[in-house]
């Protein structure tokens, strides 16, 4: 009981502060694995973000650095929720006593799942093409960063050169379940395939390669 009184306490201090120096953004609450910030917004909120968690609003957010805490009502808010404003963020993780977690999303991408042929007997070729992909989930903003390094091809060739790998932070999509082997396509049609995926307290957590053919 003391922890709901204390908890609504923060949240109205938190939510007084967002009035003076946040501004107005956009509320969405996905529902379904489609474009999930068109249409009408669930509702719209004041609010403003910091890289710290103290709110001094002095430090500017830095690559690779995709977290940041948000100055709002917490109560108002849950994880998996999109808040678009000047730039899109995503709800993270919300917890009683603190203020919400975000990410600072800078890609929006598409899950596509390939249907390959199962059946018994002679069956044409099985493998990955574009008319067997399926979109299963569209318009999803991210936060998506390279990694420092490039990883060796699988293949091990000596005309290998190293492939291109990136960390995607994504949050729960309704309905659809991330697995080794599903691939993401962003607005230019360039193509990753999921080389693994984790779905953490925090959002799915995802290592993808970028495909080359």
């Amino acid at each position: 009981m003391l922890q709901t009184i204390i908890n609504q306490k923060i949240a109205y201090g938190l939510a007084r502060a967002a009035s003076i120096v946040g501004v107005s953004e956009a509320l969405y609450r996905p529902t379904s694995a489609m474009l999930p910030v068109s249409g009408t917004p669930f509702s719209t909120i004041q609010c403003a973000y910091d890289v710290t968690p103290d709110f001094r609003l002095i430090s500017t957010a830095q690559p690779n650095h995709a977290y940041v805490t948000l100055l709002a009502d917490p109560t108002l808010v849950q994880q998996g929720d999109y808040l678009v404003g000047d730039d899109t963020h995503f709800v993270a993780r919300t917890e009683p006593l603190r203020p919400a977690l975000c990410v600072l999303c800078d890609q929006v991408l598409d899950v596509l799942n390939t249907d390959v042929t199962t059946s018994a007997g002679t069956n044409t070729y099985g493998g990955r093409t574009s008319s067997t992909d399926t979109v299963i989930a569209q318009g999803w903003p991210v936060s998506m960063s390279a990694r420092t390094r490039g990883e060796q091809d699988m293949t091990k060739l000596p005309s290998d050169v190293k492939s291109a790998y990136y960390d995607v932070l994504a949050p729960p999509i309704p309905g659809i379940t991330l697995v080794f082997g599903m691939r993401l396509q962003d607005s230019t049609g360039q193509d990753y395939e999921i080389v693994s995926a984790e779905l953490s307290p925090f959002g799915w957590r995802l290592l993808a390669g970028l495909a080359t053919t």
